[in-house]
């Protein structure tokens, strides 16, 4: 017992001793450097574990090494995908600030950043509180035309793919999904998104000139919404919409459609 008890002290020490020439050397701080020393000594042990039941669980050592690199590329693309993720919420938690509805100098600065970030078209004026995300492991995009209108606290789902065309508005507090959950099972699994938890892509094409109004939502599968239509605030829209239509209600359905000539004034 009091040799175990040594052995410890002396590990201790030198670990201790090892932590503050980090922390002279500007590494951080010494009780961080231990912490994260011991979790990724924790981390190695997890991961070692695993890896000797993959090799149990394998055949030969051919197999083996496929599996183990099928697994060190999904670790390396799901590192990558989580350092873009943050990065966004870090984007988002700045330019979706009031602070930048304070000049009109000011607006056209997160108007920038949103393009820079985002494929935006010009003309397109971007509210406060315009949330663009795209989640499990998806590397959807937002793709937008010109001379849109995106309004404060609309909340753009963008994991399976959105794409906007010219002149849309998408007005206060509306929310576009566009992926959904297989919780029964009834997919394939090369239709899922890799490494999520069997969620996979509904893409959304928005055409020119629709307008969707505040509240209204536009749940997963709709698929395409049709140029010059209207979406009537608190809306659920759960199928296609076809051109020049005038669609409300929960489910929504088509109200009236558009005859003529008539074309929508969107502009902002």
């Amino acid at each position: 017992m009091r040799l175990l008890l040594h052995r410890i002290y002396v590990f201790l020490f030198g670990l201790w001793g090892a932590m503050r020439g980090l922390s002279k050397a500007g590494k951080g701080g010494v009780a961080s450097n231990c912490v994260r020393f011991f979790k990724a000594w924790m981390v190695a042990r997890i991961q070692l574990r695993e890896y000797c039941e993959l090799a149990y669980s394998q055949p030969d050592e051919a197999s083996f090494m496929a599996c183990l690199a099928a697994r060190i590329e999904s670790e390396r693309f799901k590192c990558q995908w989580g350092r873009r993720y943050f990065e966004n919420w870090r984007f988002l938690r700045e330019y979706t600030s009031l602070k930048y509805d304070a000049t009109p100098a000011m607006v056209q600065k997160r108007i920038k950043a949103y393009k820079k970030r985002f494929d935006i078209g010009d003309g397109t004026y971007i509210q406060y509180g315009v949330m663009v995300i795209a989640e499990h492991y998806s590397t959807g995009t937002l793709k937008a035309g010109r001379d849109c209108l995106l309004s404060r606290d609309c909340d753009l789902d963008v994991t399976g793919g959105l794409e906007i065309g010219n002149g849309v508005c998408i007005l206060e507090g509306a929310k576009i999904l566009t992926h959904a959950h297989d919780s029964l099972h009834l997919k394939k699994d090369d239709c899922l998104i890799p490494y999520s938890n069997r969620a996979y892509k509904t893409p959304l094409v928005i055409e020119d000139n629709v307008e969707i109004c505040a509240r209204a939502i536009i749940m997963p599968g709709v698929g395409r919404i049709g140029t010059n239509s209207i979406i009537s605030a608190g809306a659920i829209v759960t199928k296609p919409v076809p051109p020049n239509s005038v669609v409300g209600g929960s489910p929504a359905s088509v109200l009236f459609t558009l005859e003529g000539d008539i074309k929508l004034d969107t502009s902002h």
